[in-house]
């Protein structure tokens, strides 16, 4: 084989060629493309285990875009590319020229005006010659409820504009300029305590703040032919039986309601007035979430004859469908204009769209020549009865107890506590902590790359602050400061930098936007070389980043300030970048189910049964935690050895406690607490008996006393 064959099969010979092309992966110790598309976001991927990145990888997909989302202040320098897989309708497919912005809803129109239009279609022709479209949508629907609110970029939407290939008209709140983020920069403290066993961790009130997302939902209501709505938000003279456009859901949750038509009591329950109050053991009621927004109406009526709902109660209806039919007349208008008179040719999504908008139109009334046969709306393969309503929502998803975040390297955590602010852990340098994590969590689970991302946060902060005290008096000196900071993280990133920055303007620009951030942002490819125990340690050496004992609050369960605690040791407190997970947990309560053939209580599966119900359906199922509930009633030495090793406050305190004071804590053999401490705040316990409560067994005093044995005695011997 010869010598050029040899380099062209050579593992290192891809990375040794494109070194020239991307000066970042000079110094890296393999190719980074070799990760895969998730893991390259990782900075440290080769110093975590495989199992960890693989968890990572399949947690990002569940991670909705925070409030407060921002750019990493420790990226990979892969995030740019990642933009271009974001999700978005208005990316223009090819070069054209625009031809018409046609809204959803024309705004300001009629006597009954609608006030937001939830969605613009954008109509342009190709330099082909071919007519196209793009949907630029203000709200964007994820699954399990979560979503997002577009932004638009400043783009003169009109006709005659000249759009490229690949240009976006709405952009989601992950692209902000040129930077991908989908997560936030928090400060974390590694410190032991009862709130952060093994995978739990606490969370200041500020970082729930800022970890909160957006909920979206949708919800497709069937409306049949002697269903009358009920007028839930509107007057006697004006009846509404949803919230309009950009109004708010009623406090109890209610969307919308429907009471059919009982002729003993028609009279009675048909006046206006009555429609106007749900009746809740009769009537046919959807639930949404309380005080919610509505972003989008749409409603679809099939001509039916023998309809008994007189037609002012669906005055609603007839304004929003209406108001949908000016925009499609819009469109049909550009086809036959632009299309069929100048004989141009339709792309496969814009000929799906005329199709549909041709078969909406033509069941409203409208003729139109290629539609021979009114149409009928179907809904799931069958007719519409009446009316169908698709109707989405949006609320905010606040962060709280259960809920789930991760950072890069594949930390995933439980939240176990929100402590406001002035509680959480802060140092001497005034640097406060916006999650507390177990120190013992990442060695146990092999992913110490969290480690190199914490020290470089601590890093980060140590340097500017010495950079804000030299900019006060000598940029140059500051700017020296920097530039070295930057070369000692990653030599081929400081290169760039200081070729970015030749003059004193764009140095002292970068300063400024350093102290306005309150970190430096670094760039830190997965397979750096030089990340090694003894660089963390030179790094410390050379610029004094050290740790410091901490202090926090202590309260007890009213809230009521106990002490505050110094800690002996002392803690570093640095950012880490983490995500919030979808598997935000919310509140349920056992209500209705159905029954299978094999009489096990089971899901119901149709969600406009769901819908109809302002509590959760799903019943009580015997799983694996619900039988180790159960054997916590099985006897006192079971109840202890679980109380004391998992679920009880009051035993984790004591057994600490004792583990702390004890001579040999090695050798420990009991801890001092009682079963009536373990019984009262296990939880556990605490389940299990509800859940047999709801089976009608009682099992909170199990042992009868010699009276009630008695009295049971006697009840036998009268039967």
């Amino acid at each position: 084989m010869s010598k050029r064959h040899e380099d062209e099969l050579s593992p290192n010979s891809a990375l040794d060629r494109d070194k020239e092309q991307y000066p970042l992966m000079r110094n890296l110790s393999f190719d980074p493309r070799l990760l895969g598309t998730k893991p390259v976001l990782c900075p440290t991927a080769n110093i975590n285990s495989s199992q960890r990145m693989a968890m990572f990888s399949h947690n990002i997909v569940q991670a909705p875009i925070p409030k407060g989302a921002e750019f990493p202040a420790v990226a990979s320098g892969f995030e740019q590319k990642f933009i271009d897989y974001t999700f978005n309708s208005s990316r223009i497919p090819e070069n054209g020229t625009i031809l018409a912005v046609i809204g959803k809803y024309q705004t300001g129109i009629g006597a009954n005006p609608v006030y937001f239009n939830p969605s613009n279609i954008v109509i342009f022709v190709t330099d082909k010659g071919v007519l196209d479209y793009v949907t630029m949508e203000h709200y964007t629907v994820c699954s399990n409820g979560f979503g997002y609110r577009n932004t638009q970029n400043q783009i003169a939407l009109r006709p005659g504009t000249f759009v490229q290939k690949g240009q976006v008209l709405m952009q989601s709140p992950a692209v902000q300029g040129d930077k991908y983020c989908l997560g936030s920069n928090l400060k974390v403290c590694y410190m032991s305590s009862i709130m952060t066993v093994e995978d739990a961790f606490v969370m200041s009130r500020s970082a729930a703040d800022k970890l909160e997302t957006l909920g979206i939902k949708s919800q497709t209501i069937s409306i049949g032919r002697d269903m009358v709505p009920l007028n839930l938000y509107g007057t006697v003279d004006d009846p509404k039986f949803v919230p309009d456009l950009y109004s708010t859901v009623r406090e109890d949750g209610l969307l919308c309601g429907f009471r059919k038509v009982n002729p003993t009591t028609m009279f009675a329950d048909m006046t206006p007035t009555q429609l106007m109050k749900p009746q809740y053991h009769t009537d046919i009621l959807y639930y949404g979430v309380p005080e919610a927004t509505v972003v989008d109406l749409s409603f679809y009526m099939n001509p039916v004859n023998k309809v008994k709902t007189p037609q002012q109660y669906f005055s609603q209806v007839y304004t929003y469908t209406e108001n949908l039919m000016i925009g499609y007349r819009q469109i049909y208008q550009v086809y036959e204009k632009e299309g069929k008179a100048k004989n141009r040719s339709i792309s496969p999504a814009f000929n799906t769209l005329l199709t549909r908008v041709m078969s909406i139109l033509a069941a409203n009334g409208t003729k139109i020549s290629e539609i021979k046969a009114v149409p009928k709306f179907v809904h799931r393969g069958d007719p519409i009865q009446y009316i169908q309503m698709d109707i989405v929502y949006t609320y905010p998803n606040h962060v709280s107890l259960g809920a789930k975040t991760t950072d890069r390297e594949g930390a995933k955590g439980v939240n176990s506590a929100i402590l406001e602010d002035e509680d959480m852990p802060v140092d001497d340098f005034g640097e406060r902590a916006d999650i507390v994590i177990a120190p013992a969590a990442n060695i146990n689970r092999m992913n110490f790359g969290q480690l190199y991302e914490h020290f470089l946060g601590c890093a980060q902060t140590t340097v500017l602050r010495e950079i804000k005290h030299r900019y006060k008096t000598d940029y140059l000196s500051a700017w020296e400061y920097l530039l070295t900071f930057l070369y000692d993280v990653n030599s081929e990133y400081g290169k760039i930098a200081d070729a970015l920055h030749q003059n004193e303007r764009r140095r002292r620009q970068l300063i400024e936007e350093c102290i306005q951030l309150d970190y430096i942002p670094v760039v830190v490819p997965p397979g750096l070389s030089n990340l090694r125990p003894e660089w963390v340690l030179e790094m410390r050496d050379k610029y004094g980043i050290q740790a410091t004992p901490v202090e926090y609050n202590i309260r007890n369960s009213d809230g009521e300030l106990i002490r505050r605690v110094r800690t002996v040791r002392p803690v570093y407190i640095g950012r880490v970048y983490r995500y919030i997970l979808c598997k935000i947990p919310h509140v349920r309560s056992c209500g209705m189910s159905y029954v299978n053939q094999f009489q096990v209580p089971i899901t119901i599966k149709r969600t406009d049964l769901r819908n109809q119900y302002p509590i959760g359906i799903v019943p009580i199922r015997i799983g694996e935690d619900e039988v180790r509930n159960l054997c916590m009633t099985v006897g006192p030495a079971a109840y202890r050895l679980l109380a004391i090793h998992a679920n009880s406050p009051r035993a984790t305190e004591k057994l600490a406690q004792q583990l702390l004071t004890a001579r040999k804590p090695t050798q420990l053999q009991w801890a001092s607490v009682t079963d009536k401490e373990l019984s009262e705040q296990n939880v556990m316990s605490q389940i299990a008996k509800h859940m047999l409560a709801v089976c009608g067994l009682d099992i909170a005093d199990p042992i009868m006393s010699s009276t009630e044995v008695d009295n049971w005695n006697r009840f036998k011997q009268s039967l």
